[in-house]
Order: structure tokens, then C-alpha cells, then sequence
């Protein structure tokens, strides 16, 4: 369970900008063997300081 969001000192709700793609790697290990799970996300702010994790922003990159 994630906690919650503190309200926006600027305005009435957060304006997400986004930032960058990030690479969340989980591993899990136990007697059946390991796991790894692998997740793309994307890192956002807000112009008052707060930070999320959400929807990756998918790049072409040029061949």
C-alpha cells in the first residue's frame, strides 16, 4: 500500500511533469528458485517539490 500524498502548496492539485524513464528491478529468492521481475516506469515532480512513480513516457529511438 503506497502512503499518501501530501496536498500541492501551489494549486488546488499536482501538475505532473515528467522527468525520466526509470528501470524498477524486483528479486525474490526461495526454495522453488529465484524471481525477478523487471518494470518500466516513469519519474514525475511537481513545481512544489513532490515526486511520483507512474506510466513510462515510451521514446523512438532513431535506428
Amino acid at each position: 500500500m503506497s502512503a499518501k500524498q501530501k496536498p500541492c502548496t501551489l494549486a488546488p492539485k499536482h501538475k505532473w511533469e515528467f522527468v525520466r524513464n526509470v528501470t524498477l528491478t524486483k528479486a525474490s529468492y526461495g526454495p522453488s528458485g529465484s524471481r525477478v521481475h523487471i518494470s518500466y516506469r516513469g519519474q514525475y515532480k511537481c513545481a512544489c517539490g513532490e515526486k511520483r512513480i507512474g506510466q513510462s513516457q515510451r521514446t523512438e529511438e532513431a535506428a
